[in-house]
């Protein structure tokens, strides 16, 4: 939003509700209420990539879960299971 007056600039739907964003590089990572990571573009509000975690087989629905941080162009996120390392969107 705009700070000024207050007015959305854009807004994004996930599923759930929305934990832990991080906001690096005009990229704003968070892990949507459905256990998918996404990465999204802070400018336009449009969805750069979304992703499951590498651990959920269908049986075990080991989803992302908590906050995403991130250092030196790569992104962190972990799962029930383990944690796991990306290249940042930009």
């Amino acid at each position: 939003f705009e700070p000024e007056t207050g007015k959305v600039l854009w807004k994004t739907k996930t599923a759930g509700s929305v934990t832990g964003l991080f906001f690096m590089n005009g990229v704003v990572y968070l892990i949507g209420g459905d256990g998918n990571l996404y990465a999204v573009d802070g400018k336009q509000g449009t969805i750069i990539w979304k992703m499951r975690s590498p651990d959920d087989d269908g049986r075990s629905r080991s989803f992302f879960t908590g906050k995403v941080v991130g250092a030196n162009g790569k992104i962190y996120a972990r799962s029930f299971l383990n944690l796991y390392c990306y290249k940042a969107a930009r």
